[in-house]
């Protein structure tokens, strides 16, 4: 859970930074173009890791 908790940081500060390199509308149509596959790759992310802190 907190390795989960740590993840979900990691990936609001790596919005924020995106944020602020790519102006916010831009950013806003590529995130909902992309948000089906982000989370996707998010979901298998928190699956893998789940598997391996339980394969420990």
């Amino acid at each position: 859970m907190n390795e989960f908790v740590g993840s979900f940081v990691f990936w609001k500060k790596l919005g924020t930074i995106i944020e602020q390199h790519i102006p916010f509308a831009n950013f806003s149509q590529v995130a909902f173009k992309n948000v089906g596959m982000f989370f996707e790759v998010l979901m298998n992310f928190i699956r893998i890791r789940f598997v391996v802190s339980t394969a420990k």
